[in-house]
């Protein structure tokens, strides 16, 4: 017997079967969808994080350009400071002269022509039997030193990261050739009693150990420099400048004698001690003398050491080219109260003095010629005997 299936059991077992169906297609489409947002947010999150990146890569960009930039101005700090010297100093040329070479630590020997020895070492020129001694010592792409005759200097050693150069003469003259556009700072010709520094051109110098101490004869060609001893300095030489500078051997004296070109001296003259009235301090200041050198002026510098309290007296004295005291003074180094000031007498007043003196000379010679007539005629009349005048002695004294 056949039974029958229930109409409402039929269309919910279809409606079932239907949303079976249905269920996996919108669980997809709900996938999708969460993919779509998803994907959206993690694009978000990936532009973020690379614009992140990005600024960051700017700023290590920035920060690495910049240590780039201070790389290569040092770079060419350095480049330019061996533009102008070489590491080693290269004799390039002797002609009717031997070169003997001292290395540091080292002995005398011969200098090989062309070839490099170290800053530190010793040269001496010894001039041949015929023709003119030539020698050419090489410092860099212009600079020279150039000896005529016979010359010894010695080079200074070169410092870890140092850029300047030294050289010491020893004895005999000879030139320094230097680019024009040399910066200062970086060569010096420096002698037991002075110092010539910034040196820039052509220059020439004649040094000569005497027995009692030395003579150097320094003359600007091209260029400029500066020149330094105890208790003076020369700011600025400039072409056709030249002067004497002599010391003794104890350091006590010193001359400067201008031979050509006018240029500034600055002399010390002690200290000074100022007061500020408004807030009652006190302050001890260096005077300077500034002095106008010409051909045959000098300045000559004393010095002295106490025999109480160990310190230096230095007694300074100006010259013009005839002789007359321009300046002078008297100090103690380090203390105010010790320092004479200017001593010398005003031009117009000493000038003055001679005049009145000159003048009474005069007159007192007048005297004595008439005094001599009157008796010599007096003589004559007594038979010719002459009396004794001691008014000539007294002019003589006088």
């Amino acid at each position: 017997m056949k039974k029958s299936i229930p109409l409402k059991i039929v269309s919910c077992v279809m409606t079932l079967t239907a949303f079976c169906a249905v269920l996996p297609l919108v669980a997809q489409e709900s996938e999708e969808a969460s993919q779509e947002e998803g994907g959206g947010e993690v694009q978000e999150s990936d532009a973020a994080k690379a614009g992140g990146e990005v600024q960051k890569s700017d700023a290590v960009a920035q920060a690495a350009g910049a240590l780039d930039e201070m790389a290569a101005r040092a770079n060419a700090a350095a480049e330019k400071a061996q533009k102008h010297f070489h590491q080693l100093l290269r004799v390039d040329r002797m002609t009717c002269c031997t070169v003997e070479v001292r290395e540091p630590r080292g002995d005398w020997k011969a200098a090989v022509e062309r070839k490099f020895y170290p800053y530190g070492s010793s040269f001496r020129v010894n001039p041949g039997n015929e023709g003119r001694p030539l020698a050419v010592f090489v410092l860099g792409t212009v600079a020279r030193v150039i000896a005529t005759n016979a010359v010894e200097f010695t080079t200074r050693e070169i410092e870890i990261g140092a850029k300047n150069r030294v050289l010491t003469p020893i004895s005999g003259a000879f030139k320094l050739i230097l680019p024009r556009n040399l910066p200062k700072g970086l060569f010096q010709v420096a002698a037991p009693n002075w110092t010539c520094r910034d040196l820039a051109g052509d220059s020439y110098f004649d040094y000569a150990a005497l027995p009692d101490g030395d003579e150097t004869n320094i003359r600007v060609i091209t260029g400029e420099m500066t020149l330094s001893g105890a208790h003076y300095e020369i700011p600025k030489m400039r072409p056709a400048d030249r002067l004497v500078v002599r010391t003794t051997s104890d350091k006590l004296f010193t001359s400067l004698r201008g031979e050509s070109g006018i240029f500034g001296v600055k002399l010390d003259q002690g200290i000074v001690r100022k007061k500020d009235f408004a807030t009652g301090e006190t302050s001890d200041e260096p005077k300077v003398l500034d002095y106008r050198m010409s051909p045959r002026c000098s300045v000559k510098i004393w010095r002295k050491m106490a025999k109480v309290g160990g310190r230096v007296v230095v007694s300074v004295m100006t010259m013009d080219a005839e002789g007359e005291i321009r300046n002078r003074c008297a100090f103690a180094e380090g203390r105010y109260n010790i320092n004479s000031g200017e001593l010398v007498v005003d031009q117009k007043a000493a000038k003055a003095a001679a005049e009145a003196a000159k003048a009474n000379a005069d007159l007192l010679s007048g005297q004595a010629t008439t005094e001599e007539s009157g008796e010599e005629t007096v003589s004559e009349e007594d038979g010719g005997e002459e009396k004794e005048d001691s008014s000539s002695e007294d002019i003589e004294e006088y």
